[in-house]
Formats: structure tokens, sequence, C-alpha cells
């Protein structure tokens, strides 16, 4: 009976050991680019600010959008909103009166010109950065 709760106790020990590895090493932080834009993107007529932050992995660069909401106590992070690998960011847009974000950026491919993008994203009403179809 003593061997079952020792090893027992021996693989419970084990995997918190292996999660605490991995969860350590396949951590990856957000870093700040900017192309910051302002304006009302949740319609309570305060400024908000959209912005672009990045991702480095293995070589790579991910891009991001991510919002910060004014509130009257100070500022919501909204979740960040994959924008593209690899890409060369040119400007983020707020049109006023629109409550929506335009990231505008060029795709590079091996072998081929860069090609204009733009992507269409939006707050939803529960703070969720989300994309715009068009």
């Amino acid at each position: 009976m003593n061997k079952k709760v020792l090893v027992s106790v021996g693989i419970v020990i084990i995997a918190i050991v292996i999660f605490k590895i991995s969860s350590t090493t396949n951590k990856s932080e957000f870093k700040y680019f900017g192309n910051e834009a302002k304006g009302d993107l949740n319609g309570d007529g305060l400024e908000d600010k959209a912005y672009l932050v990045m991702k480095q992995s293995g070589g790579s660069t991910s891009y991001y959008a991510q919002v910060d909401l004014k509130t009257a106590t100070g500022y919501k992070t909204t979740n960040p909103f994959f924008i593209g690998t690899d890409i060369a960011p040119q400007s983020t847009y707020i049109p006023k009166n629109s409550q929506e974000i335009q990231v505008a950026y060029a795709e590079r491919k091996s072998g081929a010109p860069s090609v204009g993008a733009v992507k269409l994203l939006k707050v939803n009403s529960s703070g969720i950065l989300e994309g715009l179809m068009k």
C-alpha cells in the first residue's frame, strides 16, 4: 500500500515539473511596436487607443493589433488580434465616428513584390477585438 502511494505521488510530481518546464520555456511576450491611433471605439465618447504589438519567435515576427479602452478609472486592454507574420506595418487609423480600426500593411512574399493590404477591426460589446468582413 505504501508503494502505491509513493508511485502516485511520484507521478504527480513529475507531471507538475514537466508542466512547469513547458510553460516557462514556451512563454513569449508581446512587445509594443507603435502605429498608435486614437478615437472612440466603443461609443462611450472617450478617446481610446489602438496600436500594434509584436511577438518574435524562431526568426519570424508576428504583428497584432491591440486596443486600450479608456474608462472612468483608467484603461482596459483588449485581446491582441493577429494581423500577420513577417509583414511590413504601414499605419493604424480610426476614421471619425466609425468605431472601426483600419490596419494597413504590406505583405511580403518570397520572390514577389510586396502587396498592400488592410485589416478592418472592431471592439464588440463584450470588449473583444475582432475582425470585420466588408
